[in-house]
């Protein structure tokens, strides 16, 4: 499944399949699927995302185009947003990515289009900056995205189920910023 996922390079495979022929001869067993990943994690070669899809057996779905998924940040009813590498220059942005089954129905992809257009062309403080749109194939089907700034913390959602409704003055103020 590692070989499969493109997930490592070939030097760092060869370290993987070092590391795990010696260990397996030296204990005259087998090394588990799960040894390998802790592995793999304590080496930073892949993420915990990375780990649980490959136990899972999956392989696929790593990539979208120049960008490599590190793990899910939210999900939404239109969309869902990863955390992602960028190939070439190793920043880290956040992709905003419209399901395939989405794009069959119009309304969605140009609504999405159109969002990412808009808010391409603002600067302001208090909106995510959206560096692009792209399409690209995950390996089965083309996946319309957009690239935007990662930010860091906690969604709204996860704060208002952990914590319950927020003090009036909070809200209101999280609407002034918002409008």
């Amino acid at each position: 499944m590692l070989a499969l996922s493109g997930l490592l390079n070939r030097e760092q495979m060869a370290a993987v399949e070092e590391q795990f022929s010696t260990a397996a001869s030296e204990r005259s067993a087998n090394v588990s699927p799960q040894e390998i990943m802790v592995w793999l994690l304590k080496q930073k070669l892949i993420t915990p995302w990375h780990a649980e899809k490959l136990i899972q057996g999956r392989f696929r779905g790593f990539f979208l185009g120049d960008y490599k998924l590190l793990h899910r940040v939210a999900k939404g009813g239109m969309s869902t947003i990863y955390a992602a590498e960028d190939r070439q220059s190793g920043a880290v942005h956040a992709l905003k990515v419209l399901p395939p089954s989405k794009t069959k129905t119009a309304s969605y992809l140009q609504r999405f289009q159109r969002e990412a257009a808009i808010t391409q062309r603002l600067n302001h403080p208090n909106i995510v900056r959206v560096f692009g749109i792209f399409s690209g194939t995950d390996g089965q089907a083309d996946v319309h995205f957009m690239a935007m700034e990662l930010l860091e913390g906690r969604d709204l959602f996860d704060t208002v189920n952990a914590d319950g409704p927020l003090p009036c003055r909070t809200a209101v103020d999280f609407i002034r910023q918002a409008a």
